[in-house]
């Protein structure tokens, strides 16, 4: 059977099973009650750099123990002795126990860079490619490991003690004793902006979709598809558009305004292969879908994951040679996927011209830039790319993230990200990267407490993160303004600056939770309006009893809306936005005997821009600026 794989390349740079003293610089807790071995010496080193999460929590690694106890009894039940994966007499019933998500395998990550390991898989009958995989999911990460660290990560009799102690009933107890960092959070009770940000979101006017990017693309005249040539006159994107292209899909979620019928349309637009990888993202012309997937889509080989559908041109689907993180510029002039050419870390940008005559990209020049970094930096996975409208340069937020491979299996086949999903704890950097068109070069990298999954929003002027405090619960968004600036003394060209000029976090009366909560979120192009999707069943759920749903948000009135109402196993995820307000998104059923996914479409925001009544507060600047 070949193996394949559902795993995230990521650089998580959490120094594992390291240190010989449990008193360490990070300060892990010990307790009266269990003493702390080795492994926990470490797992909560702080995070420097662009190329990691974040700060690993008391949360996380009670995730990772259960994940950990879910691989282990895998292999007990399959027949393992006692720490002889390489003895084993049926090494491939023992193999599978790794194949659903070896990202989700816990502490047996440490495990992927022994021999015994590496030897499992060759008895198995593993591809080099499959085992070389496994290699690049390995805890710590060797690029950003210290010699101390690499020469503990080879022993291992020692990873093996470990990883046994972890799922002990002693390891169980010290993890659950452990004191949750002092977070220092303040408590934000109701949704606020500035009135910079109001300001920001009405430069031109207080219409929806009338500024920044939704208002230079119509001045530039790009072509919207499926919607009137607007070169015959101004037409209504929400009535004119998808007048003849989609089905009607009855996904919608009853709206408390309503009468019954839903105020807008949901259509359904291309069918997906049967399994999509982590996010969706649309073209600002709506034209294009960016999408990754867990297999190589090339019939003749060669790592094509990547993939962008041509809605324009029935069945017409591009193949990159990259694996996921797909994004477009807003002036509709590149393309970017991480993953590219092999390396599951390596950012690509590309010319939107060539998805115009090729079917199949390879993203090296001449078609695609090489790498860019200029200054040694590296643009990291989770990335959201902008591009300033009036003429500065194209910026690239990136920084500490949580996973969200939504509806796909995960530990298991099971849910990771939940209704009330984490964040990461501690300190969490921001890095901006600015890109000219031939390269790229970090301006900036900030640090924030407990706040991370960051997104820039088109128009470069704001970035937005979700923020958390208790035991990494999420608390709502925090929106910044930026100031990038021209400066020849710095090393990138650009200086940045930033304040916060909203907080989105009004809590619901029964859960105390805020009412608008969910992943990361996606910026539409006038900078006024939120996406983002929340699931509908706690961590661990079996993905056929899950579901998530789209939710929208105008940080102008502060009204919000739940789109969809997914029945379980079908998830409704990643809100892109076109320039004109409709959003698409991607979805997953994966019900028994399901059909494929397909990408959506919603004129819904336009339904929301047009709500009345205002549910937030506008305030002077200085009370975000004085902590109040």
């Amino acid at each position: 059977m070949n193996l394949k794989l559902h795993f995230r390349a990521t650089a998580l740079i959490v120094t594992v099973l390291l240190i010989v003293s449990c008193k360490s610089r990070t300060q892990v807790a010990s307790t009266k009650s269990a003493r702390l071995p080795p492994v926990l010496a470490s797992l909560r080193a702080g995070c420097a750099g662009a190329s990691c999460h974040g700060v690993v929590s008391k949360a996380i690694m009670t995730r990772w123990q259960r994940e950990t106890q879910a691989v282990n009894d895998c292999l007990v039940k399959n027949g393992l002795k006692q720490g002889a994966l390489l003895a084993a007499q049926n090494p491939e019933n023992l193999s599978e126990c790794f194949e659903d998500y070896p990202q989700g395998a816990g502490l047996f990550r440490t495990y992927y860079r022994a021999q015994d390991f590496d030897g499992l898989l060759r008895k198995a009958k593993r591809s080099d490619a499959d085992i070389n995989y496994f290699r690049s999911m390995s805890m710590p990460n060797p690029d950003n490991a210290n010699r101390e660290q690499l020469e503990f990560s080879k022993d291992e009799a020692k990873l093996w003690a470990n990883i046994q102690w972890f799922v002990s009933p002693e390891g169980v107890a010290a993890i659950d004793n452990l004191a949750d960092e002092d977070l220092a959070s303040k408590t934000c009770m109701s949704d606020r902006i500035s009135r910079s940000l109001v300001a920001h979101i009405t430069e031109k006017s207080a219409s929806p979709f009338a500024n920044w990017w939704s208002r230079k693309n119509v001045e530039n005249q790009l072509a919207m598809f499926a919607c009137p040539d607007q070169r015959n006159g101004a037409y209504n994107p929400a009535v004119d558009c998808f007048k003849s292209f989609g089905q009607p899909v009855d996904i919608a979620a009853a709206q408390s305004s309503g009468d019954g019928e839903s105020p807008f349309r949901i259509l359904s637009l291309r069918d997906m292969p049967s399994e999509t990888y982590y996010w969706m993202r649309v073209s600002p012309d709506g034209r294009f879908v960016g999408n990754g997937s867990s297999e190589d889509l090339d019939p003749a080989g060669g790592g094509f994951e990547g993939f962008i559908d041509d809605l324009a041109t029935p069945n017409r689907r591009i193949l990159i040679r990259a694996k996921y993180d797909p994004g477009f510029t807003p002036d509709n002039e590149w393309f970017m996927y991480q993953g590219a050419n092999g390396d599951h870390a390596q950012a690509a940008f590309c010319r939107m011209s060539a998805l115009s005559t090729l079917n199949k990209i390879t993203p090296l020049p001449p078609v695609c830039l090489g790498k860019t970094e200029k200054d040694g930096s590296h643009i990291h996975l989770y990335q959201s790319i902008g591009a300033d409208p009036e003429g500065g340069p194209y910026v690239i937020a990136q920084g500490g993230w949580e996973n969200d491979n939504g509806g796909n299996s995960a530990s298991g086949g099971r849910l990771v990200f939940n209704t009330n999903p984490l964040v990461k704890q501690g300190k969490n950097n921001l890095n901006l990267f600015v890109f000219d068109g031939a390269a790229s070069g970090l301006a900036e990298s900030m640090t924030f407490m407990n706040e991370g999954d960051w997104v820039v929003s088109p128009s470069t002027r704001l970035v937005v993160g979700r923020y958390g405090q208790g035991s990494s619960q999420q608390h709502g968004y925090r929106i910044h303004l930026l100031n990038i600036q021209s400066d020849g003394a710095k090393k990138a060209g650009y200086s940045v600056s930033q304040k916060v000029v909203g907080e989105i976090c009004n809590v619901e009366p029964d859960s105390l939770l805020p009412s608008f909560r969910g992943g990361k979120v996606q910026i539409s192009l006038d900078d006024r309006f939120l996406g983002t999707h929340r699931y509908n069943a706690t961590e661990g759920t079996e993905l056929g009893a899950g579901s998530s749903d789209i939710l929208l948000y105008d940080t102008l009135t502060g009204n919000s809306m739940q789109v969809t109402n997914m029945p379980k196993g079908m998830y409704a995820l990643y809100p892109s936005w076109r320039s004109d307000g409709w959003v698409y998104f991607l979805v997953r059923d994966r019900r028994a005997n399901a059909g494929k996914d397909y990408v959506a479409a919603t004129n819904a925001a336009h339904w929301l821009a047009q709500q009345p009544g205002s549910n937030i507060e506008i305030v002077d600047d200085n009370k975000f600026e004085s902590g109040e």
